[in-house]
């Protein structure tokens, strides 16, 4: 009996430590805005421990935390002032996530991406582009934040928004092959890690009504 007492006494201790430690350190921080319905389980009384009073993901992206990082030596590490904009704006990636002009037979002559063509609706009140840039950011390197320290590597496997007709419900993403996991016998990309990307990470998205895989190009190679 003594010992689960302990035990317990133990997790408090180290749960209000997690949190104090997220008061100076801007990337504990950022997982805790990431992984709020987690935080809420784990670390109950987080958001008033740590003055944040939002809701919704898009909220989070938009808190300021009074004190910024030092400079950090990746690419983009200045976005990460430019945050504080409206929920909108934090939540639209576009920018980075989609590319209209890139060309499919162009992409399936060079042989570097696995095309997939979904089925995808935004919930009301949402901008298709917008949405389907956050889709394609959850199926590879982004989050439901903006995502403010990366480097060029990174960006190299970014999943690209290359084709949408809202009317339809359609979308296309392209996906770099360099972004899957190989499988160790033969170094062929593992079905798992397709599957993972392209049609398990976005499920659930709070800004998707549905999304649904309807067609795939893989290249021979991979």
């Amino acid at each position: 009996m003594e010992v689960v007492e302990g035990r317990h006494i133990w997790d408090v201790s180290l749960s209000d430590g997690v949190v104090e430690y997220a008061k100076t350190h801007e990337e504990i921080k950022g997982a805790f805005l990431t992984f709020q319905k987690d935080a809420d389980q784990i670390y109950p009384g987080w958001k008033e421990k740590l003055g944040y009073t939002g809701e919704s993901s898009v909220q989070a992206a938009t808190f300021d935390w009074q004190k910024k990082a030092a400079a950090a030596a990746f690419v983009g590490a200045d976005s990460c002032s430019q945050i504080s904009k409206t929920a909108s704006e934090a939540l639209d990636q576009s920018s980075r996530y989609a590319d209209l002009a890139l060309d499919e037979k162009e992409l399936i002559k060079n042989g570097k991406h696995v095309l997939v063509a979904y089925i995808m609706k935004p919930k009301a009140g949402y901008d298709y582009l917008a949405t389907a840039a956050h889709f394609a950011a959850e199926s590879s390197t982004g989050t439901n934040v903006n995502v403010c320290t990366t480097d060029d590597f990174t960006k190299s496997v970014d999943a690209l928004v290359y084709m949408i007709d809202p009317d339809m419900e359609e979308m296309k993403i392209a996906y770099p092959t360099m972004l899957f996991d190989r499988n160790i016998t033969d170094g062929r990309a593992m079905m798992c890690s397709i599957l993972t990307l392209t049609i398990g990470n976005n499920q659930g998205m709070g800004d998707v009504e549905y999304g649904k895989i309807y067609d795939i190009y893989f290249p021979p190679h991979i």
